[in-house]
């Protein structure tokens, strides 16, 4: 299985849903069998580690951000990747426009796997 989280410049939201992830599968024991990434919409960050801020936050926890460089959604993600988790239902519009023919059900919202996860006062959470 070969996971990506989408954020808009994969700096914050999308390589910590990567870091949560990866120590998630190798502690269940699939760190060989699920490849997980992470991307952005747009290539305002290109190249740069996730920022400081979250990487506090997520070492704080013990999550691993080592490695880890902003980089932009390409086509080749849509036949590369079985599932494309969008932070947010602007990504996931966008994600949804770019994918090739074919590809768009490899696409949700990150939220859709959280059940509950709302935002406060009950709104929908995407």
């Amino acid at each position: 299985m070969n996971i990506l989280f989408v954020c808009t410049g994969n700096i914050c939201r999308s390589p910590t849903g990567e870091a949560v992830l990866r120590r998630m599968a190798d502690a269940a024991g699939l760190g060989d069998a699920v490849a997980i990434d992470s991307c952005g919409t747009h290539a305002y960050h290109v190249g740069q580690p996730p920022d400081a801020r979250a990487r506090a936050a997520g070492e704080r926890r013990g999550y691993d951000f080592s490695g880890q460089r902003a980089r932009q959604a390409a086509i080749a993600d849509f036949d590369r990747f079985d599932l494309i988790l969008a932070m947010d239902g602007g990504h996931f519009d966008r994600l949804r426009r770019a994918a090739p023919a074919g590809r768009g059900d490899r696409i949700r919202r990150f939220l859709e796997f959280a059940p509950g996860a709302g935002r406060r006062g009950g709104a929908r959470p995407y």
